[in-house]
Order: structure tokens, then sequence, then C-alpha cells
């Protein structure tokens, strides 16, 4: 683990305690920001703005906040493959290249007979 993903993980657990404990919305919503801006991969950063956004009523936040992989995953799920790889190319590159999501998306490629794709990935 870099040491910006570790300082991300310190800001999200404080964003979780502004909002779990000190109901400061504002204040949970500038770590969040911070976690997300030191360790953009990390999920639990993204799960916890997520949820703090859906709370304060933006949903269409919190859902484009939780979608990026999730969408991916149902895609896949319903048969759609080329849907799911381009999902999933969209979650590696906004996530900065995460393993959960490269590793989605290489599923995807072998799912779809792209076997070169999925082995590169």
């Amino acid at each position: 683990m870099e040491l910006d993903d570790s300082v991300g993980e310190a800001h999200d657990t404080l964003g979780t305690l502004k909002q779990a404990f000190d109901w400061d919305w504002e204040g949970a919503e500038r770590e969040d920001d911070r976690a997300l801006a030191l360790a953009p991969s990390y999920s639990c950063a993204h799960e916890g703005r997520a949820g703090l956004l859906a709370f304060l009523g933006r949903r269409d936040e919190a859902l484009a906040e939780l979608a990026k992989i999730d969408l991916g995953v149902g895609y896949e799920g319903m048969g759609k493959a080329q849907k799911a790889i381009s999902e999933y190319q969209r979650a590696v590159e906004i996530s900065g290249g995460d393993s959960k999501s490269v590793v989605a998306l290489a599923h995807a490629y072998a799912a779809a007979g792209r076997k070169a794709e999925a082995e590169k990935t």
C-alpha cells in the first residue's frame, strides 16, 4: 500500500466519524473528497461518499459514485458483454486502474471470447 492510499483511508475514516458522530455533513463531504483525491481507487471511500450523498438527498450523485463497476456487473450478468466491457473500461479509467475494475474488465473480455485482450489486461 502506498502512502497516499493509507492517508486516503485515514481521511475516509474521518469522514465517516464526522458523519456518524458529529453530524457534520460538510466536514464529512470534505474528508470524503480528500480521501478520493489521495486514493481514487479506494472503493470504501466511494461507498462512504455514496452513502453520505444519498443521506443528503443527492441520489443521482450517489448512484453515479456506485455505478462505475456495478453497472458492468449487471450487464455482464444479463449476457450483454460489450456493454459490460464499456462500463468496466470506464470504471478502470475513473478509478485510476484499481485492481477490482481491472480484474472485472479482464473477466468480461474472457467471457466475450476475447482471450488475447483478457490476458493482456
